[in-house]
């Protein structure tokens, strides 16, 4: 379950996730779990807290206020996901989900400069013994098969998100047969498009997303990664994420 859907304070984060008896939570490593914020006991003490209420680190996410590629702030950009990359190794969850901010047309300067980047960061995610996860749900099948396959440094994840793949106007089913072997990471979250370029989050079950098709779909790929539940908006987002779990469960029955 991601994290900061619960609560931006880490302790009632966890409170809550166990009440709610799921397995793992999801830091958001920029606005609530900072790298720097954390001393080596710090990442002890949260780590047995954690162990105490029943729970693993699921991963980090990293949200970015430009493309991972912009020339603006680049540097930093990248100095700061490095550490992020360390940070999920010590935390005993070596995964980070960040945005790409869309796959440049491959004979442009931004692809040679994506490409340029990714290497350098799947490099050091090898070197700290971590994965980067990318959420490329606008993007064609196609184009990111060809942006991937020419990162050589080490491998690249693709982070899941059904509901970001219908508000692009594209079949999450299909999608996911294209891109399975590098899925590390899915988001469950549901939404239904307003007839717009836009959509509106609903409660998990009411939307658009057919789950029960897609833990079918993820279960003969033999996925073994993490399911995790994000809720972002609405009057009662515990209440929704607490119904969330149990619909969950209950396809995962089969009732």
């Amino acid at each position: 379950m991601a994290a900061r859907c619960l609560d931006e304070m880490v302790p009632r984060a966890i409170q809550l996730a166990s009440e709610l008896g799921v397995a793992g939570l999801l830091f958001d490593a920029r606005h609530q779990l900072r790298p720097e914020a954390l001393s080596e006991t710090g990442r002890r003490q949260l780590l047995h807290r954690l162990e105490k209420a029943g729970l693993s680190v699921a991963g980090l996410t990293f949200p970015l206020r430009h493309r991972l590629y912009d020339l603006e702030l680049l540097d930093q950009r990248i100095a700061a996901l490095k550490n992020v990359l360390a940070f999920s190794f010590q935390l005993r969850a070596p995964l980070v989900t960040l945005p790409l901010g869309g796959v440049p047309d491959s004979a442009s300067d931004d692809f040679g400069l994506a490409v340029e980047v990714l290497n350098d960061l799947a490099a050091h995610a090898n070197r700290v013994g971590a994965l980067i996860a990318l959420n490329v749900s606008h993007e064609p099948p196609a184009a990111v098969r060809n942006l991937l396959g020419r990162v050589s440094a080490g491998p690249v994840a693709i982070n899941f998100q059904p509901d970001q793949i219908i508000l692009a106007g594209r079949d999450p089913e299909e999608q996911f047969r294209a891109l399975y072997r590098d899925v590390q990471h899915v988001v469950v979250r549901d939404v239904v498009r307003d007839g717009t370029a836009g959509g509106e989050e609903t409660p998990l079950g009411r939307g658009e997303v057919d789950w029960e098709t897609l833990l079918q779909l993820l279960d003969e790929a033999s996925y073994r990664g993490w399911l995790t539940l994000e809720r972002r908006s609405g009057p009662d987002v515990v209440g929704d994420l607490s119904n969330a779990v149990a619909y969950l469960r209950r396809l995962e029955r089969g009732d």
